[in-house]
């Protein structure tokens, strides 16, 4: 393949992939973007201490395209490899794309199209669940400028519903991330865009979610940390990022009733779940952690213990959880197993 010679004064998007042992998909990932329609971006390739043969792919490709740009670094996470991107960049908007996942060709060309006459702060598309083919929509209001907080009144269930997660279906403007000094949650492997998502839209001014599809998510990825069944750092993660996502749109009752719901129904059986998959397993000390835990507290107290129980399950912890009553709850889950 001969070497683009493509001559970029400035890129419009600075694409950033953090990569840690993804040899099998990579080149797919790499293919997408230098195919693309629109094609004054710059590829930051950050090789997060790789172990495999992704950090030769990568050089490789940086032989056949100028405008791929590598880093090989310590392994430090995807927080880390995405700052170490982030310093580099030169392009307006910022796109992160996760190193097992690919590009539709027109993906860049159809968000320029959006943003070149507006200049939106972020940028929210939908996406497309891979190998599945399924396209994920979000909840908020399409195609209209809109404040952030303007946007999240639009989506009633954005905490259950996923739309604040995912960094990779939204692009933002560098100027603006920059200005509110905003970035991935320092040091946190899961969930560590959510607090980057919840925090930018909650500063924005002007954001526009669009009616397009074309960044597909891969979800049969068996060596993605989301694809472990337990995740060291879940509960500890989970619970740094409720006062941030709390603090966020203070104002908005239904943004703040959703987030409680979701950290009750999901979240809390999420990190159940991880502690029963640890290598102790559920132990009563966990148990009372999390039945004391802020974030399951203070959710029962914000929705005032009425939230519709969908099963005899839910009842029982609703009263176990209100009356700190973990004896009960950890016979209950012992009778379970």
């Amino acid at each position: 393949m001969k070497r683009s010679e493509l001559k970029l004064e400035k890129p419009f998007f600075s694409v950033i992939v953090p990569i840690y042992n993804s040899e099998r998909y990579l080149n797919q990932c790499i293919l997408s973007l230098i195919n693309q329609i629109k094609r004054d971006i710059e590829i930051i390739l950050v090789d997060d201490g790789s172990t495999d043969l992704s950090s030769s792919i990568c050089d490789k490709w940086a032989q056949k395209d100028n405008r791929i740009k590598v880093i090989h670094k310590e392994n430090g996470g995807v927080v880390s490899a995405c700052r170490a991107g982030f310093d580099i960049a030169t392009g307006e908007y910022f796109s992160k794309v996760d190193s097992d996942d690919w590009l539709s060709e027109d993906f860049y060309d159809t968000l320029y199209k959006c943003v070149k006459h507006n200049g939106p702060d972020i940028v929210v598309s939908d996406y497309i669940l891979e190998p599945e083919g399924r396209v994920i929509k979000t909840g908020y209001i399409k195609n209209k400028i809109a404040s952030g907080t303007e946007l999240i009144r639009s989506n009633e269930n954005v905490n259950t519903s996923g739309d604040i997660c995912y960094s990779v279906r939204m692009i933002f403007r560098i100027d603006f991330l920059k200005t509110h000094n905003l970035f991935f949650g320092a040091n946190m492997k899961i969930g560590e865009d959510t607090v980057l998502n919840a925090t930018a839209i909650n500063c924005a001014q002007r954001v526009v979610a669009i009616d397009y599809a074309g960044y597909h998510y891969r979800i049969d990825n068996s060596a993605s940390v989301m694809r472990q069944k337990y995740k060291e750092s879940l509960e500890t993660d989970l619970s740094a990022q409720y006062p941030i996502r709390k603090r966020c749109f203070p104002d908005v009752e239904s943004y703040q009733k959703d987030l409680a719901t979701y950290y009750i129904k999901i979240i809390y059986n999420s990190v159940l779940n991880n502690c029963k998959n640890s290598p102790t397993g559920l132990t009563y000390k966990d148990l009372k952690r999390i039945i004391n835990s802020n974030w399951l507290v203070g959710s029962y107290r914000m929705l005032g213990f009425k939230l519709p129980f969908d099963t005899k399950r839910e009842k029982i912890m609703a009263i176990c959880i209100k009356f700190r009553l973990v004896p009960l709850c950890f016979f209950y889950y012992s009778l379970k197993k």
